[in-house]
């Protein structure tokens, strides 16, 4: 739903004018705002420990997707951007964005499946 297009709507069909004054997100997906910290509180964290544990994981931010863990030789691959053979546990699935990991765990890109394939949409460097 556009909020800020329904106030406006509503205003139109009272036969008077309306806007929105504010506005706040507090939930997108599984993260709640009372989870987040601000870009100011985070530049004012002294210790480095606790910035550390105010910050999550990119990999885990993605936790969502299905990871798929892919050979070194793939790796390389996806790593330039090219697509790789999907293993045949998600090859029948379709469009789905899945995490592409190598060997030792690092997350490497989110990928489509699609036509057998892992496509890579997103490379993390």
């Amino acid at each position: 739903v556009y909020v800020r297009t329904l106030c406006a709507d509503i205003g139109e069909m009272l036969g008077m004018g309306a806007h929105l004054t504010g506005l706040v997100r507090t939930r997108s997906g599984r993260f709640i705002i009372e989870q987040s910290v601000t870009l100011d509180k985070l530049a004012g964290m002294t210790n480095p420990l606790l910035s550390e544990q105010a910050l999550i994981s990119t990999s885990d931010a993605l936790a969502d997707f299905p990871m798929v863990q892919i050979s070194e030789m793939d790796s390389t691959r996806v790593m330039h951007g090219n697509q790789v053979p999907c293993p045949e546990s998600y090859a029948t699935r379709t469009s789905d964005l899945v995490r592409l990991q190598d060997s030792g765990g690092r997350l490497l890109a989110l990928a489509r499946i699609a036509a057998g394939m892992l496509k890579p949409e997103l490379v993390f460097s």
